[in-house]
């Protein structure tokens, strides 16, 4: 781990705030594979549009409206898509807290503009964090590359003194593409590891044992 690191830049969705992609069709009453296929990979397009900001919250909407053929209200399709925000990922405030006591931090999320204001009202882990890197306001998503330049050249910084947080691979490996570092989450024991192993954190202090 010979690289300083200057920012520690966190993914958002399973990293640092809990989601659930079926919430959205469950909240549609589509909870079997039959109900949702008709459906699926129409929203699934117009979702990536609006998480790269070809469409705005209400025209989104109003092409999911169009997609269920009028079936649900607007507002009631935009609740269920919020539904796939859920929760903080336990334990990650205080690890992005201890990152912060040593470097500075950042996020850098494929998210939309109704799913992230859902995140940053109702989750601390977002609120920690006020550099942001969505791709709603880039237009482009990870692992494009153009996004990934956009970070280092926002940041200016070297980077080989950025390290990036995601849970899918693909995202690690094409943040090394552009020269940064990666790590990949699974839970937030092994990032603690991995983030004291990279001089990062600080080990946790040894318990001492108890007089007798």
């Amino acid at each position: 781990m010979a690289n300083v690191i200057s920012t520690v830049i966190f993914d958002l969705g399973r990293v640092m705030v809990n989601i659930d992609f079926d919430a959205f069709p469950n909240a549609l009453a589509l909870s079997t594979p039959e109900s949702r296929a008709p459906y699926r990979s129409a929203a699934a397009a117009h979702g990536r549009l609006y998480e790269t900001g070809r469409l705005s919250t209400d025209e989104f909407i109003d092409r999911l409206f169009d997609v269920f053929h009028g079936r649900y209200t607007r507002d009631h399709l935009l609740f269920a898509w919020n539904e796939i925000i859920r929760d903080d990922v336990p334990g990650m405030t205080g690890i992005i807290e201890r990152v912060q006591a040593r470097c500075a931090t950042a996020m850098l999320s494929n998210t939309s503009a109704a799913h992230f204001e859902k995140a940053e009202r109702e989750c601390a882990t977002v609120r920690k964090i006020t550099r942001r890197f969505l791709s709603f306001e880039i237009g482009a998503a990870k692992p494009s590359p153009e996004i990934y330049r956009h970070v280092i050249r926002e940041l200016h910084e070297d980077p080989a003194q950025l390290l990036f947080i995601d849970d899918l691979q693909e995202n690690i490996d094409a943040a090394l593409e552009a020269g940064m570092n990666g790590l990949l989450f699974t839970d937030p024991a092994c990032l603690e590891r991995d983030l004291t192993q990279w001089n990062i954190i600080p080990p946790p202090s040894p318990v001492s044992p108890l007089p007798r």
